[in-house]
């Protein structure tokens, strides 16, 4: 079962980049697009709203679609980023966010409804704090990232370069199933 942990705790290490890349990125966005407060609000809050309301249907869906789950959730995190990145308008904007947030439901329920049905009984307390300590290291890795990216770059190509570890959570998905 060890390598369904380091699997798990891979795939929600590379996929949580996003969360933590863009928080940093928002001021930046919010200066290029000319958002007004309560937009910028808005958008910053979209990832958290999702996330709050998809975490009851993806729970129901988990129950029978695990694999489509596994594999649902980069694939949202992914094109939430793209179209975070390459729409720019507040309505591209914020819904990249609803999908990042679905995506990230999706990978964390996901993960853990795996170490909950085929992780190891007698390391299950060490699993479950590997796989939540891995997306807090990927949290702080799309920080850290971001803040080592040159000044210069515009905002959306430093967000793709500090979430490009989620092509590595897509990558992993078929050794998940």
């Amino acid at each position: 079962m060890t390598p369904l942990i380091a699997l798990l705790c891979l795939m929600v290490f590379s996929s949580t980049f996003a969360a933590g890349s863009f928080p940093a990125l928002l001021p930046e966005i919010g200066r290029s697009g000319a958002l007004l407060d309560w937009q910028l609000g808005l958008v910053a809050g979209a990832f958290g709203f999702a996330r709050m309301l998809a975490d009851v249907p993806v729970g129901l869906f988990l129950t029978h679609h695990l694999r489509r789950a596994l594999v649902l959730g980069p694939c949202f995190v992914v094109s939430g980023l793209l179209l975070i990145a390459l729409g720019g308008t507040f309505a591209f904007l914020v819904l990249g966010r609803l999908l990042l947030g679905i995506g990230h439901a999706l990978v964390m329920m996901g993960g853990l409804t795996a170490l909950l049905r085929f992780g190891a009984v007698l390391r299950f307390a060490s699993a479950l704090n590997a796989f939540e300590f891995s997306g807090m290291l990927g949290f702080l890795g799309g920080t850290l990232v971001v803040g080592l990216l040159p000044g210069s770059l515009p905002w959306n190509a430093a967000l793709l370069v500090a979430c490009a570890p989620v092509l590595l959570a897509a990558a992993i998905v078929p050794a998940l199933l």
